[in-house]
């Protein structure tokens, strides 16, 4: 087709390529499941255990328009694949129920890039379900890894546990075939018949093939061993390949589960788009016989719940580790910090004895599965996990330790990272220096050495894409006064860009926004948030400043309402739309001021309330909360009151104008029973506490 010919001259299928940073390029290969109205009558069982607490991969779908029932079969199918593939990163998918054409079952339009981390060959493009789990990192986070299409007009059986009846298809069949395709079983080759559209340059007989090797295609060969990349591209000798029904796969964990044969291709005397090549051959492996899963045809009445051995070799030729290998893995943060326990996640394949070393300095320190283990000094940790006892089953990983900032603090960046990291949530990274971009070059150094937190040092943020830069953990005990978290920046992002700030308060599983707008919210002390809604944010708070701005942004926000926490990290968040990216935001000076007691010291307790002249009444209290007030200090001072619960969260609050001594009463019969920090403030005066509502 056309657009192969144009991924053969581009290396990208043009209008479907993503923008990225320049080491990353991207493209989508579609390819479909037809059906034929012979029946079959057959019926291949699924693997014995295919319960969700088997599962050793993470399949996460999007539904769009299946009926409950589709739905159902379609979950049938990926929790299939999930106890058959062994994958520590998730896997995406988008399953939508539209009307294809006639004889087309289902369509799946699977997502390959090359130039990641760890890639396995440099410039062969993989598919992105496999990459992020090479990567260790979400190469595309808003985006699914591929999307399955499910002709909603064919007459489906839905019921997985039953044989489909007569002029049915079986959906779940349907649907475990296309998850192969989305787990990279694609190919660009295409063949020239000679009629419009030209496919391979108009060159009748002739085959053709991408710019760029797919994983894929590096393993097909022709009858004699030869591989057909290595045959002349737009030539008649790969024409003839193509057509011959002589193609094989060459490797070798195919080839093993197949008894040490290669397994044929399904390459027909004539080339069929979407069918030759990226299929097992329809003939050799038939209805109702191993490896059916993976031909082209799907007959009515044909059932096939198992992927099969040669299926799944051939996706470990490709790079994909299986759930039925022992493999040695495990998670952990990248970057931590002296005097915290940090948890390591086994993650391995049948695993059975796990020994680790934390320091990598021969001594096996713990045998447990998944341990902790609490550095002392900063540094670069090489951690080894063996697995089984066996030396070849050793995975290593680096973890990059500092010590706490004490609060309170300024963070200039200007030697090195002073604790922060960028989030391995996202492959697409903040990056420390200064950076070489033109506007941001020109705009030239915020503060210190000029060395900062930059979204692209020397290149464009991606479109469509989502940054984290995460804080170090913050120990907010012992708090005495406001506290102000401040810091500096400047924006040569898109105009439909956005960043704002999110905090933790359990380790980074969980993240709030801080705060809202400039001027609303009453804890935005300067130059905080100035747009409501940010599409590029999911709708949250956050900043959107034209890409010309070329002003130094210094922002503050009081967290007085988070002190007393034994530990919160912030989060600086900057999402890309899906405009033109520009060259982003470079961050500095990030610091924390206010008043905490030196270690060692006890922390006072607040002003009793008599001695501010405060009373909160009663305490525990019902659907009535009554003060009484002191007299202000000077006449028309503003009171505030507000509640938080023991997160941080804010959950209620008043002002008015405190004038005179007296009392008021608020009904707060909404707010639900239990544990709260009250926060008084009128002019200088603060008063804090504990109530507890009933």
């Amino acid at each position: 087709m056309e657009a192969c010919r144009r991924l053969g001259l581009t290396g990208l299928l043009a209008g479907l390529a993503l923008t990225l940073p320049a080491q990353v390029d991207w493209t989508v290969q579609t390819q479909s499941l037809h059906g034929s109205a012979i029946p079959a009558r057959t019926r291949i069982a699924p693997p014995p255990n295919t319960s969700r607490a088997a599962a050793t991969a993470i399949l996460t779908p999007t539904y769009t328009g299946l009926p409950a029932a589709a739905q159902a079969a379609a979950q049938f199918a990926l929790d299939v694949w999930a106890t058959k593939l062994f994958q520590d990163f998730p896997i995406s998918l988008d399953i939508t129920y539209v009307a294809l054409p006639a004889g087309e079952l289902t369509r799946t339009s699977t997502v390959m890039v090359t130039g990641f981390a760890n890639i396995p060959n440099a410039g062969t493009y993989y598919p992105v379900a496999l990459a992020n789990g090479l990567a260790g990192c979400d190469l595309r986070p808003q985006e699914a890894d591929f999307t399955l299409e499910i002709n909603s007009t064919i007459a489906w059986h839905t019921d997985p546990l039953t044989l489909p009846g007569a002029g049915t298809y079986d959906l779940a069949t349907a649907v475990l075939h296309g998850i192969a395709h989305g787990l990279g079983v694609v190919a660009t080759f295409n063949y020239d018949d000679g009629l419009p559209p030209a496919e391979c340059l108009g060159t009748a007989g002739s085959g053709c093939y991408g710019g760029s090797a797919y994983a894929y295609e590096t393993f097909v060969e022709n009858q004699l061993g030869v591989a057909l990349r290595s045959l002349t591209n737009y030539s008649a000798a790969l024409g003839s390949d193509l057509t011959g029904d002589n193609l094989f796969w060459a490797g070798a964990q195919g080839t093993a589960a197949h008894g040490g044969t290669p397994p044929k291709l399904h390459a027909p005397l004539t080339f069929v788009e979407g069918q030759s090549v990226i299929h097992l051959d329809e003939a050799t492996y038939p209805a109702g016989t191993p490896h059916s899963l993976l031909t082209p045809i799907l007959q009515v009445a044909e059932s096939i719940h198992d992927p099969g051995d040669v299926v799944l070799g051939m996706l470990a030729d490709m790079g994909w580790a299986l759930a039925n290998t022992p493999i040695a893995f495990f998670s952990a943060l990248n970057t931590w910090y002296t005097g915290e326990p940090l948890t390591f996640t086994d993650r391995s394949s049948q695993g059975i004895n796990w020994e680790w070393d934390f320091d990598n300095d021969g001594t096996w320190e713990s045998l447990l599965q998944h341990p902790t283990h609490t550095y002392a000094a900063p540094g670069t940790y090489t951690v080894l996990l063996r697995l089984n006892l066996n030396p070849a089953l050793t995975f290593t990983r680096d973890i990059q330790v500092f010590d706490k900032p004490n609060i309170p603090f300024v963070l200039t960046f200007d030697t090195d990272a002073e604790g922060f990291s960028a989030s391995s949530e996202t492959c697409l990274q903040w990056e420390l220096g200064t950076p070489t971009t033109a506007l941001l070059s020109t705009l030239g150094p915020i503060g210190g050495a000029g060395q900062g937190w930059v979204t692209h040092l020397n290149g464009t943020h991606g479109a469509n894409t989502t940054y984290y830069l995460d804080s170090p953990p913050i120990d907010f005990m012992g708090a005495v006064g406001d506290y102000f978290l401040r810091f500096s920046f400047h924006w040569a992002a898109a105009n439909d860009a956005g960043m704002n700030v999110l905090y933790s308060l359990d380790g980074g599983t969980t993240w709030t926004v801080l705060g809202g707008l400039q001027g609303v919210d009453p804890d935005a002390d300067v130059g905080w948030y100035n747009q409501a809604a940010i599409a590029a944010l999911g709708g949250q708070p956050g900043w959107q400043i034209p890409v010309s701005s070329a002003n130094v942004y210094q922002v503050s926000y009081r967290i007085t309402a988070l002190a007393n926490t034994p530990q919160i990290r912030f989060r600086i968040q900057f999402g890309a739309g899906g405009s033109t990216p520009q060259e982003g935001i470079q961050l500095d000076n990030f610091e924390i001021q206010g008043q905490v007691l030196p270690a060692g010291l006890e922390v006072p307790p607040p002003p009793r309330q008599a001695e501010a002249g405060l009373v909160l009444y009663p305490n525990p209290f019902g659907d009535r909360l009554s003060l009484r007030l002191p007299a202000p200090e000077s006449a028309g001072t503003t009171a505030r009151l507000e509640l938080t619960d023991l997160s941080g969260r804010r959950v209620w609050s008043t002002s008015w104008s405190h004038e005179t001594a007296g009392e008021k009463t608020f009904f707060l019969g909404d707010l639900a029973a239990g544990s709260y920090l009250y926060r008084w403030t009128s002019g200088p005066r603060i008063v804090r506490g504990q109530l507890l509502k009933r």
